[in-house]
């Protein structure tokens, strides 16, 4: 997906996500964070999803895509979804391996557990200034 429709995509989703949460806790810093993420790893692109049930419900934004990894001495492309909420940077976003039939997790993953879920400094850890 070329820069400019990855980025018309970026800002709709964005004004969905204000609409649906209807106040983010710092829109610019997610918007800033999220397009140099996006930028870092153009594979990701950009949609949301609402998690939760009645009166509990939060959309999200959803970035899925691939990233490059070096494991082994070796590149893989590894498809994942990231899951950032409308209090970010206050609450970590969520990031998600999909494991698929040729990407099996181990058990003893010093990164990941066998569902996916990534587990890092940075993902569990965000600075509290926000700008």
């Amino acid at each position: 997906v070329e820069n400019a429709l990855r980025e018309t995509m970026f800002e709709n989703t964005l004004r969905f996500l204000k609409s649906a949460n209807n106040k983010l806790f710092d829109s610019r810093r997610l918007s800033k964070d999220c397009k140099e993420l996006m930028k870092a790893y153009p594979s990701l692109l950009p949609t949301t999803e609402t998690l939760g049930q009645g009166n509990r419900k939060e959309t999200f934004l959803k970035l899925e895509g691939k990233v490059q990894i070096s494991y082994k001495g070796a590149q893989h492309w590894v498809p994942v979804t990231i899951l950032v909420g409308s209090q970010y940077p206050l609450h970590i976003p969520k990031c998600q391996i999909r494991t698929t039939e040729d990407l099996e997790i181990p058990r003893n993953h010093p990164r990941a557990d066998v569902s996916g879920e990534v587990y890092t400094k940075y993902t569990h850890h965000t600075p509290p200034r926000t700008r």
